[in-house]
C-alpha cells in the first residue's frame, strides 16, 4: 500500500508513512511525534499497526466503531481475523467491509490455512487488514505466511518481520511453521475453495478460552489502577471479570469431550478455576492483598496450562 495512493485521508497517509519509517527503524523523534500526533484520529480503537507488503496491513482487532471508522479511512475493503473471538460482522458490514474469519492457533499454521489465508490476500479486494486480539503474535505469523505464499519474501524475511512485530520466541510452533514455508504453487492456491466464512463454525474449548482472555486482560488493567475499572469501560468491573472466568472454566469442565484431553489438563483447568473463584472472593471481600495474591496466582495458572498445552508446535501430541 503506497501511502500517496491506498490510504483514505491525508492524516491517514501521514500516519501511515510515518508508522513505517519507525516499524523499521529509521524514523526520527520528529516523525514519530508527528506520526503521534495524525494517528489519533484515524488509528483510534487500533493498536500494532504496521504495513506488511502494499496493500496488506496487520493490527490488532478493531476495537468499537472508532476502529473500524479507522479501518475505512486507512482504505481497508477486506479484514481478516485470525483469532479465535467471533469477529464484529455487523459494524464491518455497515462500512462496507468484508470479513473473513480464519482462526488459528498459538501452535502454528497448517498448510490448508496458510492456502487459504494466500488466497484471501491474493483475491480478495484490497487493501487488506490482517488482524489476531493484539495484532502481535498469530496475525504477525499468518502474515508472514501470506508473504512466503505469495512470494514477496524468504521465510527468513517472513520471519525477521515477525520478530519486528513483536511475536514471541515462546510460541515455537508460529516460527517454525513459517520458517518451512515456500512459495505457494499458483494452482494449489486457485484449488481453494473460494468461499470464505465471515464467521466460522469454532469449538466450545476456543470460544471458552477467546472470553477468558478478555475477562483476564480487564482484570490485568483493573490491577494496575488499583482495582478501578479500565478507562472507558466502566461495566467491565473487576469482580464481574472473575465471575465470568469462573462461569467459563466451569463449563469446560462439564463438557462431554473434555476425558479425551487427558487428566493432566483437566487437572490443570480445575487448578485455574481455583485459582478464579479464590480471586472472585478475594474481590468481594475487598482486601487488597488478597486480591494481588490471588490474581498472581491465577496468571501463574494460567500460564502453566498454555505452556504444556497452547504453545506447543502444530503436530506435537500434547498440543491442539
Amino acid at each position: 500500500m503506497s501511502p500517496g495512493s491506498r490510504c483514505g485521508s491525508p492524516s491517514g497517509r501521514v500516519w501511515l508513512a510515518c508508522a513505517i519509517l519507525a516499524f523499521a527503524g529509521v524514523a526520527s523523534v520528529a516523525d514519530e511525534e508527528q506520526a503521534r500526533d495524525t494517528a489519533r484520529e484515524p488509528t483510534a480503537g487500533l493498536h500494532n499497526v504496521v504495513e506488511v507488503f502494499p496493500g496488506f496491513i496487520n493490527g490488532s482487532a478493531p476495537e468499537g466503531d472508532a476502529g473500524f471508522e479507522s479501518l475505512r479511512a486507512l482504505g481497508v475493503r477486506t479484514v481478516i481475523s485470525v483469532d479465535g473471538a467471533p469477529p464484529d460482522v455487523e459494524r464491518a458490514r455497515a462500512r462496507g467491509l468484508r470479513y473473513v474469519h480464519l482462526p488459528i492457533g498459538y501452535d502454528g499454521i497448517g498448510p490448508e490455512e496458510a492456502l487459504k489465508l494466500t488466497r484471501v490476500v491474493r483475491d480478495l479486494p484490497g487493501p487488506v487488514y490482517i488482524h489476531c486480539h493484539h495484532g502481535v503474535h498469530r496475525s504477525p505469523a499468518a502474515a508472514a505466511a501470506v508473504m512466503v505464499g505469495l512470494g514477496k519474501a524468504t521465510a527468513e524475511e517472513a520471519t525477521a518481520f515477525m520478530r519486528r512485530a513483536g511475536t514471541s520466541p515462546q510460541y515455537a510452533g508460529l516460527y517454525q511453521c513459517v520458517g518451512r514455508m515456500q512459495r505457494a504453487e499458483a494452482a494449489a492456491v486457485d484449488a481453494v475453495p473460494a468461499e470464505f466464512p465471515e464467521r466460522a463454525r469454532t469449538s466450545e474449548l476456543v470460544d471458552a478460552m477467546a472470553a477468558v482472555s478478555r475477562s483476564f486482560e480487564y482484570l490485568e488493567a483493573a490491577a494496575e489502577q488499583d482495582w478501578s475499572p479500565p478507562a472507558g469501560h466502566p461495566d467491565r468491573t473487576p469482580k464481574h471479570e472473575a465471575v465470568l472466568i469462573v462461569a467459563a472454566l466451569g463449563d469446560l469442565m462439564e463438557q462431554e469431550t473434555l476425558p479425551a484431553r487427558g487428566s493432566d489438563f483437566r487437572d490443570l483447568l480445575a487448578q485455574a478455576e481455583r485459582s478464579a473463584r479464590e480471586l472472585q472472593a478475594a474481590l468481594s471481600a475487598a482486601d487488597a492483598d488478597a486480591r494481588h495474591v490471588r490474581f498472581t496466582a491465577l496468571r501463574a495458572s494460567c500460564r502453566d496450562c498454555h505452556k504444556r498445552y497452547r504453545d506447543q508446535p502444530l503436530g506435537n501430541p500434547v498440543g491442539r
